[in-house]
């Protein structure tokens, strides 16, 4: 098993769950999306292909930052139709490269297989949407100097969940780790 798989399943895993959020949430007709299968599980999935070709091509973006360690984070923003965020899943995530490939791709799946179970009813905490929400793919980084700057955006800092002057809740999803801290990602959701 090489490095090279285990990042082609992490980016698989993030891929998939933007789908899944935008399929869950119900950012775009439920029509829109076809079952696939990931990890052995039954997984959602865009038929449009620009919306499909823009999310893979943000995850590949991040591929390289996230394998050296430089990524803390990756966020599905839900914002409303004035652009406030409404909630926000956050994949938490700490990569050591320098150990990662000693990591059994098998269980590696299988924990990733585990969170997307668990997304796939997170949904049933969460009161329904306004009409015209949209999204955005955002990746949180532990060092600014180490991404690519000629193809990354610097954004404002974390913008809070609007909650009508509250603090947002947050939804625990699923934590999961392999091969003795190599890789350890938790999943949740704030609104």
């Amino acid at each position: 098993m090489s490095l090279e798989d285990i990042e082609l399943c992490l980016c698989d895993f993030i891929e998939a769950t933007v789908h899944e959020v935008l399929h869950l949430r119900g950012i775009y007709s439920a029509e829109l999306f076809q079952r696939q299968r990931l990890f052995n599980i039954a997984v959602r999935k865009s038929r449009h292909p620009k919306l499909t070709d823009y999310i893979h091509g943000v995850v590949q973006s991040i591929r390289e930052p996230l394998m050296q360690g430089v990524i803390e984070k990756v966020a599905i923003l839900i914002l409303d139709s004035c652009g406030c965020v409404v909630e926000r899943y956050v994949i938490n995530l700490r990569v050591q490269p320098e150990i990662l490939q000693s990591v059994d791709l098998e269980d590696v799946e299988s924990a990733l297989r585990g969170c997307l179970l668990k997304l796939q009813y997170a949904n049933a905490s969460l009161g329904p949407l306004k009409k015209g929400c949209t999204f955005e793919v955002v990746a949180y980084t532990t060092n600014r100097t180490s991404v690519p700057q000629e193809t990354w955006v610097e954004g404002e800092p974390a913008s809070p969940v609007s909650n009508n002057g509250d603090l947002p809740s947050i939804v625990p999803i699923k934590s999961c780790q392999a091969g003795s801290g190599a890789f350890r990602l938790q999943l949740y959701a704030e609104y």
